[in-house]
């Protein structure tokens, strides 16, 4: 595409006049710009240009915090236009040209206009006068609380906590996602609060996750045991007498949480072998060699290795035997070694596994 021809598609864009293929064919062609190709624009061009990108940026920062690495759609919708706002550096040049400054200014403006934080809502009122650390890196940032428990956070998310933990809790509030591993203290249970629900523990490691702009949360435990509840917000009166939903899970269980009412359990995406009740032990080295055992026998060993429940659909499956090595072997490929050998398939029923086929009797 020519400069000519970018240019009446851009003045198509401005005059709201751009197809869906006009635009495809603008975002295709951004992925095979030269980044030192430099256009020219008139003046009263410039001056619509950055008027529509001030548009998008006062949407955009008037309902959420500037970051570091900030995420953005492809497309927006400003009064019915869609608009080219593509991932970091890879704006329209001459825009993003016009805009450096303006992006600097308005940090500036919104900064001393609006509280800086990503906690938003009730979660921010609960939590406010607390230490606030955001992680506006590009990688991982490991913190450590004064209990001596760690917490690993993710880009893009915070993580609010005191000073110094109350003598009969420990309360933290995350917005994102983050590995909490949490020193055993009996006396004062651990307690995670996201916008919806808490996970509550008194020594074990898991991970909390919280979509952005989605109303799910996902809780997956690597050790120990914990209780994951719906948030009650503040102002719920004292009289309410509803129960609120809460599961409780064990290594290598998983819940997610759509909404307020849609709890889902099930198994995380990569069971490990259960390790020693301390956050940062390693996985342990396991041998699991058999010769002519048993399926049943089999199947309860690796429950007893991932703590993960394991059935047979029917009795005829009782008759059959494996033989192999399957050591250092994830849990799915194991399974799908043993279920090949005896005619056999599973399937994950929520926090359990089915092996079900016709069995290994006689007929």
């Amino acid at each position: 595409m020519t400069q000519s021809q970018f240019k009446q598609l851009l003045r198509r864009y401005l005059d709201g006049q751009a197809s869906d293929e006009e635009l495809r064919l603008i975002d295709r062609w951004y992925d095979s710009l030269n980044e030192s190709v430099t256009y020219q624009f008139s003046a009263d061009e410039q001056t619509r240009i950055k008027a529509r990108m001030w548009a998008t940026i006062d949407a955009q920062t008037s309902a959420e915090l500037l970051t570091e690495t900030p995420i953005r759609p492809l497309h927006d919708t400003v009064s019915g236009q869609k608009l080219l706002w593509r991932r970091p550096f890879a704006v329209v040049a001459a825009a993003m040209v016009l805009l450096v400054g303006g992006w600097v200014a308005i940090r500036a403006s919104r900064a001393l206009e609006e509280p800086l934080g990503p906690f938003k809502g009730e979660l921010a009122t609960v939590s406010a006068g607390l230490i606030e650390r955001t992680n506006t890196t590009s990688h991982a940032l490991r913190l450590t609380l004064t209990d001596g428990s760690s917490v690993v956070l993710t880009p893009n998310s915070a993580v609010r906590y005191p000073a110094r933990f109350a003598p009969d809790h420990r309360d933290v509030y995350l917005t994102g996602s983050a590995f909490f591993s949490v020193s055993k203290d009996p006396q004062r249970p651990f307690r995670v609060s996201t916008e919806r629900v808490v996970t509550q523990v008194l020594g074990t490691s898991f991970w909390m996750k919280t979509a952005p702009d989605a109303d799910r949360v996902d809780v997956d435990v690597i050790t120990g045991k914990v209780s994951v509840f719906a948030r009650k917000p503040a102002a719920a009166t004292a009289t309410a007498k509803q129960v609120s939903p809460g599961v409780v899970l064990t290594p290598n269980q998983k819940v997610t949480v759509f909404g307020d009412d849609l709890w889902q359990t099930g198994l995380v995406a990569k069971p490990e072998p259960i390790r020693p009740d301390q956050p940062d032990a390693p996985a342990p080295m396991i041998t699991l060699t058999f010769n002519e055992v048993p399926l049943p026998a089999v199947l309860s060993r690796l429950g007893e290795v991932y703590g993960i429940d394991m059935d047979l659909a029917n009795a005829g499956l009782s008759a059959c035997t494996f033989s192999g090595n399957i050591s250092n072997l994830p849990l799915y490929t194991q399974l799908e070694l043993i279920c090949r050998a005896v005619g056999a398939d599973y399937a994950v029923r929520g926090t359990r596994i089915l092996i079900s086929g016709k069995g290994c009797g006689r007929d």
